[in-house]
């Protein structure tokens, strides 16, 4: 999950735990890269406005990288 806000992410990881999903944070675009390149994720929440490397930017750079899914 990249999500800047701090409430918004303790929220959403414990919603996400509370199905039995695994939860990995990451507080904007780049940290969501730097993780991404460490492991495989089946999917990914990403917050839209974000500073340093915003969700829209960084959901295209995803699309862009060789082997992910549109």
């Amino acid at each position: 999950m990249v999500e800047d806000n701090q409430l918004n992410r303790l929220v959403a990881a414990e919603l996400l735990k509370a199905v039995n999903c695994k939860v990995d944070i990451a507080a904007d675009g780049r940290e969501a890269f730097s993780l991404l390149g460490q492991k495989h994720y089946d999917l990914i929440f990403m917050d839209m406005q974000m500073p340093v490397l915003d969700g829209l930017v960084a959901t295209r750079l995803l699309r862009l990288q060789s082997g992910r899914k549109t």
